[in-house]
Protein backbone atom coordinates (compact mmCIF):
# COMPACT_ATOMS: atom_id res chain seq x y z
CA UNK A 1 0.00 0.00 0.00
CA UNK A 2 2.72 2.34 0.49
CA UNK A 3 3.91 1.73 -3.00
CA UNK A 4 0.80 3.03 -4.20
CA UNK A 5 0.38 5.78 -2.55
CA UNK A 6 1.03 8.92 -4.24
CA UNK A 7 3.67 11.01 -2.87
CA UNK A 8 2.68 14.23 -0.52
CA UNK A 9 -0.61 11.78 0.28
CA UNK A 10 -1.50 9.37 3.20
CA UNK A 11 -3.07 6.32 2.78
CA UNK A 12 -6.24 7.22 5.48
CA UNK A 13 -9.71 4.74 5.73
CA UNK A 14 -12.68 5.11 7.12
CA UNK A 15 -15.10 2.91 7.54
CA UNK A 16 -18.04 3.85 5.52
CA UNK A 17 -21.97 2.18 4.69
CA UNK A 18 -21.77 0.16 1.85
CA UNK A 19 -24.84 2.05 0.23
CA UNK A 20 -23.14 5.33 0.87
CA UNK A 21 -19.94 3.86 -0.90
CA UNK A 22 -21.72 3.77 -4.26
CA UNK A 23 -23.63 0.79 -3.14
CA UNK A 24 -20.32 -0.80 -2.71
CA UNK A 25 -19.23 -0.58 -6.70
CA UNK A 26 -16.11 1.17 -5.92
CA UNK A 27 -12.75 -0.18 -6.69
CA UNK A 28 -8.83 0.50 -6.20
CA UNK A 29 -8.23 3.39 -8.80
CA UNK A 30 -11.14 5.16 -8.43
CA UNK A 31 -12.02 8.52 -8.01
CA UNK A 32 -14.24 10.00 -5.92
CA UNK A 33 -16.01 13.38 -4.59
CA UNK A 34 -16.73 12.77 -0.57
CA UNK A 35 -20.22 14.36 0.49
CA UNK A 36 -20.93 15.12 3.94
CA UNK A 37 -23.93 15.66 5.94
CA UNK A 38 -23.34 17.49 9.01
CA UNK A 39 -25.09 19.15 11.94
CA UNK A 40 -23.70 23.12 12.71
CA UNK A 41 -23.73 24.28 15.82
CA UNK A 42 -25.18 27.75 16.42
CA UNK A 43 -23.64 28.81 19.97
CA UNK A 44 -25.96 31.46 20.66
CA UNK A 45 -29.53 29.81 20.22
CA UNK A 46 -27.90 25.97 20.67
CA UNK A 47 -30.00 24.92 17.60
CA UNK A 48 -28.15 23.00 14.75
CA UNK A 49 -28.21 23.50 11.13
CA UNK A 50 -28.17 20.38 8.81
CA UNK A 51 -25.90 21.05 5.89
CA UNK A 52 -24.43 18.57 3.47
CA UNK A 53 -21.61 19.67 1.12
CA UNK A 54 -19.31 18.65 -1.13
CA UNK A 55 -16.05 18.99 0.78
CA UNK A 56 -13.13 16.84 -1.35
CA UNK A 57 -13.08 16.36 -4.83
CA UNK A 58 -11.30 13.49 -7.13
CA UNK A 59 -9.94 12.07 -4.39
CA UNK A 60 -8.12 8.55 -5.09
CA UNK A 61 -9.02 5.24 -3.80
CA UNK A 62 -6.56 3.32 -2.56
CA UNK A 63 -7.81 0.28 -1.20
CA UNK A 64 -11.68 -1.22 -0.75
CA UNK A 65 -11.43 -3.21 2.40
CA UNK A 66 -7.86 -6.02 1.59
CA UNK A 67 -8.37 -4.93 -2.57
CA UNK A 68 -5.38 -3.22 -3.77
CA UNK A 69 -6.37 -4.40 -7.34
CA UNK A 70 -8.96 -3.25 -9.89
CA UNK A 71 -11.53 -4.30 -10.58
CA UNK A 72 -12.97 -7.19 -8.27
CA UNK A 73 -15.26 -8.19 -5.23
CA UNK A 74 -18.46 -6.61 -6.28
CA UNK A 75 -21.01 -9.07 -5.07
CA UNK A 76 -19.14 -9.26 -1.89
CA UNK A 77 -18.53 -5.63 -1.55
CA UNK A 78 -22.67 -5.26 -2.07
CA UNK A 79 -23.42 -8.25 0.36
CA UNK A 80 -21.14 -6.31 3.10
CA UNK A 81 -23.07 -3.48 5.39
CA UNK A 82 -20.13 -1.46 5.65
CA UNK A 83 -16.56 -1.30 3.21
CA UNK A 84 -13.34 -0.04 4.51
CA UNK A 85 -11.85 2.58 2.18
CA UNK A 86 -8.36 3.28 2.04
CA UNK A 87 -8.07 6.77 0.55
CA UNK A 88 -5.27 9.46 -0.99
CA UNK A 89 -5.50 12.39 1.09
CA UNK A 90 -2.84 15.17 2.20
CA UNK A 91 -2.40 15.35 5.78
CA UNK A 92 -4.78 18.31 5.95
CA UNK A 93 -7.61 16.42 4.67
CA UNK A 94 -6.72 13.54 6.70
CA UNK A 95 -7.49 15.74 9.43
CA UNK A 96 -10.39 17.66 8.25
CA UNK A 97 -11.87 13.70 6.88
CA UNK A 98 -11.12 12.13 10.76
CA UNK A 99 -13.54 15.33 12.03
CA UNK A 100 -16.29 14.63 9.49
CA UNK A 101 -15.82 10.91 10.27
CA UNK A 102 -16.38 11.80 14.23
CA UNK A 103 -19.13 14.17 13.67
CA UNK A 104 -21.54 13.61 10.71
CA UNK A 105 -21.94 10.90 7.62
CA UNK A 106 -19.92 10.87 4.28
CA UNK A 107 -21.29 9.54 1.02
CA UNK A 108 -19.30 9.14 -1.86
CA UNK A 109 -20.18 10.07 -5.61
CA UNK A 110 -17.86 8.28 -8.04
CA UNK A 111 -16.64 10.22 -10.73
CA UNK A 112 -16.16 9.33 -14.58
CA UNK A 113 -12.27 8.94 -15.06
CA UNK A 114 -11.86 11.40 -17.59
CA UNK A 115 -13.13 14.15 -15.96
CA UNK A 116 -10.41 15.84 -12.90
CA UNK A 117 -11.90 19.83 -12.45
CA UNK A 118 -12.62 20.99 -9.32
CA UNK A 119 -15.71 22.84 -9.01
CA UNK A 120 -16.85 25.54 -6.04
CA UNK A 121 -19.69 24.42 -4.58
CA UNK A 122 -22.05 25.73 -1.80
CA UNK A 123 -23.25 23.73 0.93
CA UNK A 124 -26.72 22.32 0.27
CA UNK A 125 -29.48 23.84 3.04
CA UNK A 126 -33.02 24.10 3.07
CA UNK A 127 -32.45 27.93 1.45
CA UNK A 128 -29.88 27.11 -1.13
CA UNK A 129 -32.38 23.66 -2.23
CA UNK A 130 -35.24 26.38 -1.74
CA UNK A 131 -33.50 28.63 -4.68
CA UNK A 132 -32.56 26.05 -6.72
CA UNK A 133 -35.83 24.70 -7.27
CA UNK A 134 -37.31 27.96 -7.88
CA UNK A 135 -34.44 29.16 -10.80
CA UNK A 136 -34.60 26.05 -12.24
CA UNK A 137 -38.34 24.61 -12.01
CA UNK A 138 -40.13 28.07 -11.21
CA UNK A 139 -41.53 26.61 -7.87
CA UNK A 140 -41.16 28.26 -4.93
CA UNK A 141 -40.68 26.17 -1.78
CA UNK A 142 -41.98 26.62 1.35
CA UNK A 143 -38.68 26.21 3.62
CA UNK A 144 -38.48 25.98 7.56
CA UNK A 145 -38.65 29.48 9.45
CA UNK A 146 -35.67 29.73 11.37
CA UNK A 147 -36.55 30.62 15.27
CA UNK A 148 -35.95 34.10 15.91
CA UNK A 149 -34.32 35.18 18.98
CA UNK A 150 -35.96 37.54 20.92
CA UNK A 151 -33.82 39.73 23.62
CA UNK A 152 -34.84 42.47 26.03
CA UNK A 153 -34.77 46.05 24.82
CA UNK A 154 -32.49 48.04 27.37
CA UNK A 155 -34.21 50.43 29.31
CA UNK A 156 -31.51 52.69 29.81
CA UNK A 157 -31.29 55.77 27.08
CA UNK A 158 -27.71 55.44 25.68
CA UNK A 159 -26.64 58.86 24.17
CA UNK A 160 -24.81 58.61 20.47
CA UNK A 161 -22.08 60.73 20.59
CA UNK A 162 -20.95 62.65 17.77
CA UNK A 163 -17.84 61.88 16.73
CA UNK A 164 -15.07 62.30 13.73
CA UNK A 165 -13.11 59.74 12.69
CA UNK A 166 -9.70 60.68 12.08
CA UNK A 167 -6.95 58.21 10.14
CA UNK A 168 -3.03 58.52 10.16
CA UNK A 169 -1.15 55.72 7.95
CA UNK A 170 -4.30 54.37 6.64
CA UNK A 171 -4.98 53.69 10.82
CA UNK A 172 -8.04 55.27 12.87
CA UNK A 173 -6.73 57.15 15.89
Amino acid sequence: LALRTPAGKRAYTVLIDSLSAVGGLVNPGDYVDVLSHLDIPDPLTKATEKISSIVFQNIQILAVGTNLQAPGGYEEQQRARALNITFALTPEEASLMSFIEKNGKMQLILRAPAETEVEVLQPATWSTLADYVFEKQGTELVIPRERAVIQPVSTKKEEVQPFIPIYKGGRMQ
